[in-house]
């Protein structure tokens, strides 16, 4: 591959690229957020009300608001799609009124806590969960000790750290669900390349990155030649080591600004930036002496054609992927195993 060279080309592509990708997890906890702000209503009003006729104000005014903090939190996120009140804040809040009802109310309160604790480990960032655990523990633990006897003590606290370790569990299960979820959205599941989907992307990045003077992309389009007989003489399961092995290599080849697609059976595309169309040929050539030496499947030899493009100023995406596909039928036309244009 070509020298990389020294840009904002790469930042600009992965802040795009992260700000347009979705986050299912977050999405899960915003609406959590917005779902226990409209919930707590009408399950706190009953409790609040009756506490202001048992004449405990202070009791009956902290159910109050709570049920305001939430329901604001809820409005904006609703509204914006932020939240008003810092979870820190909320947290704070929380652990402050639970503290206080267990020393007015008894050890029956206590309770209290497993959802209270259940539910902010569900609908706050995993790390932050477990800060907030610990604190709730280190906290907790004492004094339901002091206020109750050991056996209920020892059982709210064995009660409490299992229903913590348990959610913790399903949380880190939620996010690795997710992470695969997100990988299978962006990724080809045979491959690793990226698939179809997050082509036009990435192309109209590198456009708009060379209309703004961060140097010439080059577009390499390669297919295996006559990989149909792959398959026919060793098998699909075959013909896939060898789809996997092709963009391995392209992966180890490239640099950190490069990408990889794949865009058809055994077609793949590789984007590379600050490359004008000489280095691209010369990356092309490379890649195509590479894989025939190399032995990528036994007894015989696989070899690849592929086609280069430059971008040209005032070429649509589509323009673009045009001429490097025609360079690539050009390859192919010309006894395949080749790379079209050839180098000055």
């Amino acid at each position: 591959m070509p020298i990389q060279q020294p840009d904002r080309s790469t930042a600009v592509t992965f802040e795009s690229i992260n700000a347009s990708g979705p986050n299912s997890l977050q999405d899960f906890r915003d609406r959590a957020w917005m779902i226990l702000g409209w919930a707590v209503v009408p399950f706190l009003l009953p409790f609040s009300i009756n506490h202001f006729i048992q004449n405990r104000y202070l009791l009956g005014s902290l159910a109050l608001t709570v049920m305001l903090i939430l329901s604001v939190n809820s409005f904006s996120l609703y509204k914006r799609n932020k939240q008003l009140v810092p979870v820190w804040v909320i947290y704070s809040f929380l652990i402050i009124s639970l503290i206080y009802l267990i020393n007015t109310l008894g050890p029956t309160t206590l309770f209290w806590c497993f959802p209270a604790l259940f539910v902010m480990g569900f609908v706050t960032e995993r790390k932050i969960a477990r800060t907030m655990t610990a604190i709730s523990l280190l906290i907790l633990t004492p004094l339901s000790f002091y206020i109750s006897n050991i056996e209920l003590a020892s059982r709210f606290v064995f009660t409490l750290c299992m229903i913590c370790f348990f959610s913790d569990i399903l949380v880190g299960y939620l996010i690795e669900l997710q992470e695969k979820l997100s990988k299978l959205a962006v990724h080809d599941p045979l491959t690793n390349a990226l698939n179809r989907r997050q082509l036009d992307l990435y192309l109209s990045e590198a456009i708009e990155e060379t209309k703004r003077g961060f140097g010439p992309a080059s577009l390499l389009l390669l297919d295996i030649d006559h990989f149909k007989k792959v398959n026919d003489t060793h098998g699909h399961e075959a013909g896939d080591d060898v789809l996997k092995d092709v963009v391995d290599i392209l992966h180890r080849r490239q640099r950190r600004l490069d990408h990889v697609f794949r865009i058809g059976g055994e077609e793949f595309l590789i984007l590379l930036r600050n490359t004008e169309l000489q280095h691209g040929i010369t990356t092309a050539e490379s890649l195509r002496k590479y894989v025939e030496e190399n032995e990528l499947i036994t007894g015989q030899t696989l070899t690849v054609s592929l086609g280069v493009a430059e971008y040209k100023e005032g070429e649509s995406s589509n323009e673009w992927l045009a001429r490097a596909d025609s360079h690539l039928y050009e390859a192919k036309n010309l006894g395949r195993n080749r790379v079209h244009p050839v180098k000055n």
